[in-house]
């Protein structure tokens, strides 16, 4: 009897701490269904373009709504509560850019106001987007910056730094330590001390990503305006200590879209991807490694694929000769091998300099995809995952 009531005892105890294991051990998984709109326009009067302004809207598709609607609906508030701001801003600076026109028409240029944001990570776990802001309101230069937003997708409760990072001085001397390194010389005075007090205050934008997160010291916060934006970043694989452990996993498979640069993990390593359409070619860098495809490309976008063990560079560019985007597709596990280029884009092929969408992928299993160049009458995307190759599988 005595063996028999353990028993009885310990199993469902032996459950319940299986059950807990497997779901603490449950990495996130990157979802799909997020898409953007941007639309351009100008104000003008009498002839005179007072105001140009572009604006980006992030969509959550059907999956995010019905399988995450904390996240949908936060998404959805974060878009409306900006557009609101946006129009009460835009109403004052066309009156603004009346005032400086009547006093100064010989050096009136016209204002502008830029808002692009895309989708950095969006996972079971996280969701960030990078909303990029600009504005020009005469004088010597404009001003920009890098906003990011980070939250809990479960929740979707705005991440605040305390509710990713477990150590916030040593968060504050890592960063430092990668600024000195990479700007140096170009720095205001005591980057130690700013970074810090940015740290303690919450007012420096961060963003987290699938393999780390990426901290944005904006124009005159820690060197001058010709700086630009700074950039540092801390990692799951070589920082792991920073993160509290919700945060500090990554997908099995990811993707996310980065311009023209980005730093990531691979294969453990520290690694910079560049992506360059210059004089006709499109030309990628991983590391050491260089490739350079000849063509008449222009306007190449990155995107960074994890797929397993596997890793694959995309590039989304628009070909001059067809006047079609096309993405060429790199293998990047073991240097940079070639494979091929394919007739699709994330970019809607109907959209213009005034309004263009976009798909963003995320997940490389079961994405939507433009087709490049649809026929009449058929239907103007595909579903595809991405193959052992890096190319697209359909079904």
């Amino acid at each position: 009897m005595g063996k028999l009531l353990f028993a009885a005892i310990i199993a469902p105890l032996l459950i319940v701490f299986a059950a807990a294991n497997a779901n603490a051990a449950q990495p996130p998984v990157a979802i799909n269904g997020f898409s953007s709109e941007y639309v351009s326009n100008t104000v003008t009067e009498n002839h005179l373009n007072l105001l140009r302004t572009t604006r980006t809207d992030i969509i959550a598709g059907d999956y995010v709504k019905n399988n995450h609607p904390a996240l949908a609906a936060a998404i959805d508030k974060y878009m409306a509560d900006e557009a609101v701001r946006a129009a009460k801003e835009q109403k004052d600076m066309v009156e603004a850019a009346k005032e400086q026109h009547r006093q100064n028409p010989q050096y009136f240029y016209g204002y502008s106001f830029d808002n692009r944001v895309t989708v950095n990570r969006a996972d079971t776990v996280a969701f960030s987007m990078l909303v990029m802001c600009g504005s020009y309101t005469g004088g010597a230069h404009g001003m920009y910056g890098i906003l990011p937003e980070n939250y809990d997708t479960a929740t979707g409760k705005k991440l605040a730094l305390g509710d990713v990072f477990a150590d916030k001085k040593l968060l504050a001397d890592t960063l430092t330590e990668r600024i000195v390194e990479k700007y140096g010389d170009g720095l205001f005075e005591n980057p130690a001390e700013r970074i810090a007090e940015a740290i303690e205050k919450n007012y420096t934008g961060w963003s987290l990503d699938y393999d780390g997160a990426t901290f944005y010291f904006n124009p005159y916060h820690l060197a001058p305006y010709a700086a630009g934006v700074l950039r540092a970043k801390v990692f799951f694989d070589f920082d792991k200590n920073l993160f509290k452990e919700k945060y500090a996993a990554a997908p099995h498979k990811y993707a996310y879209a980065f311009g023209e640069e980005t730093v990531l993990s691979l294969k453990g390593q520290m690694t910079h991807v560049n992506v360059t359409t210059y004089k006709g070619e499109c030309r990628v860098k991983v590391g050491d490694g260089e490739f350079s495809a000849p063509g008449d490309y222009e306007d190449g976008r990155g995107i960074f694929i994890k797929s397993g063990d596997k890793y694959f560079l995309w590039v989304d560019a628009l070909n001059g000769g067809t006047k079609a985007r096309e993405i060429l597709v790199y293998d990047i596990t073991k240097g940079i091998t070639p494979r091929g280029v394919l007739k699709r884009t994330f970019l809607d092929p109907q959209g213009d300099e005034e309004r263009q969408k976009q798909i963003w992928l995320t997940n490389p299993d079961g994405f939507t995809i433009y087709k490049n160049v649809p026929r009449p009458g058929e239907t103007p995307t595909d579903i595809g995952s991405v193959g052992e190759d890096g190319k697209l599988v359909f079904g």
